[in-house]
């Protein structure tokens, strides 16, 4: 039988369990480059290298996306300023390097590389960076992003793949594979509760980006965030020069008021003023730690549902992180802030996202400024609905029922959508 060889080029195992589907673990052997060996012709080789650790400079955002160089005229796969692609490398203190072995096979097309990049969803994502990085031709070329509209694998014409890969879906199933102590309390508690709940939902904002912003200026404006539980890391990674950045006229206007309209400049020159904050007040916990898979159970039992606030809010990627899946592990509905589309990429990975308790028609909508008033009108609607209704919702077995069916279903994403090597072994 054939087999299937990956050489890692950090001579570690990295990110696997959510990289590979179980059913293509027996039959894939994991290497450290330091054993590269030339193989027989019935053997199928890649070549592994992580974006992240010691990579990451060169694969940053500023480097890989043209998008990040004011090149918003390029929406595709390619940076055609080989020159910029020059300059961009030559100004890297360290690059990625392959031995020459390893290197020699490659453009031999003996073994194709794994770029994985899954952890983002960079759009418009520089492949002629990546191959000149490397020194490696596009045809070896695999991109392995976090951009779910390349669910489909896609194959361009100068040969390089790029295929999505659910990795932050089977970053959340380890919370039920750990416990499902989480999700059991949230179901005994809707039966047993015998008031409801003190808030509608969490809202939570740690790392502050021009999107997250835009809704919270929104819902401040409208008075809604008194009945969500909620943060805002104001002060996280802002330099002073970030900070009066925001709060010229002119990025305000342009990055804020152009896309909520002129009647919330206020409310967004409010918020650009507020510190590390939770429900108006000190932050608690600390917001400048990524708390990417920490749970507050005060929370999580005190609310009916998550408002999500992705990484992204977009129409020119679709990425899913952690926070897409999460309500999936803990039993609770939501709405999201978010790239367009999201919501229907949820519905084809298999998950119920409860359409007939939520509008989620605003994850169509193409326009953010659309798209952001229409989520607000389904939060208002949602948060000034009696909690008595909401109460009585969540007692229903039906309800709860389809809370455990998506949960089974996070659990078993580990025997889907990892890397597609039936794709990459039997159509290139």
């Amino acid at each position: 039988m054939t087999r299937r060889y990956i050489y890692l080029h950090d001579n570690e195992e990295q990110y696997f369990d959510n990289i590979i589907n179980t059913t293509d673990a027996d039959t894939t052997t994991l290497l450290p480059e330091s054993e590269y060996k030339t193989h027989a012709s019935d053997d199928t080789v890649y070549y592994f290298i992580s974006c992240y650790d010691r990579n990451f400079e060169a694969f940053k955002m500023e480097a890989i996306s043209p998008l990040m160089h004011l090149r918003e005229d390029i929406e595709d796969l390619y940076n055609s300023d080989m020159t910029a692609t020059e300059e961009l490398i030559n100004e890297l203190s360290d690059r990625p390097t392959i031995s020459e072995p390893m290197l020699t096979d490659i453009n031999n097309g003996n073994v194709k590389v794994l770029v994985f990049h899954a952890l983002e969803g960079y759009h418009s994502v520089n492949m002629n960076y990546i191959a000149q990085l490397l020194n490696v031709d596009h045809k070896q070329l695999i991109f392995i992003t976090g951009d779910a509209r390349y669910y489909n694998p896609t194959t361009n014409s100068d040969g390089s793949t790029t295929m999505w890969i659910n990795y932050w879906e089977r970053n959340c199933a380890h919370i039920p594979l750990k416990s499902n102590r989480l999700l059991d309390t949230q179901l005994e508690k809707y039966s047993t509760d015998t008031t409801p709940r003190n808030y509608y939902n969490t809202f939570y904002n740690r790392r502050i980006r021009d999107h997250r912003i835009n809704l919270m200026s929104v819902l401040l404006s409208k008075g809604l965030l008194s009945d969500m539980i909620w943060s805002w890391g104001g002060r996280v990674d802002q330099s002073d020069n970030d900070s009066k950045l925001f709060r010229s006229i002119g990025y305000i206007r342009h990055c804020f008021v152009r896309l909520i309209g002129e009647q919330y400049e206020a409310a967004v020159l409010d918020v650009l003023s507020w510190d590390n904050i939770q429900n108006g007040l000190p932050a608690k916990e600390d917001l400048q730690v990524n708390l990417v898979n920490t749970i507050n159970e005060d929370h999580l039992y005190d609310t009916y549902y998550q408002l999500i606030c992705e990484t992204w809010a977009s129409s020119n990627t679709t990425f899913l992180s952690e926070k897409s899946f999460k309500p999936f592990a803990l039993g609770q509905i939501f709405l999201s802030w978010s790239d367009q589309g999201t919501v229907t990429m949820l519905r084809k990975l298999g998950y119920d996202v409860f359409d007939d308790v939520i509008d989620h028609s605003y994850d169509n909508i193409l326009d953010d400024k659309d798209r952001i008033h229409a989520l607000t009108k389904e939060i208002s609607r949602i948060n000034n609905t009696d909690k008595s209704v909401l109460h009585k919702m969540t007692q229903a077995p039906e309800y709860q029922a389809r809370m455990i069916i998506n949960n089974n279903h996070l659990l078993n994403s580990y025997g889907r959508n990892g890397i597609d090597f039936y794709y990459l072994e039997n159509r290139i």
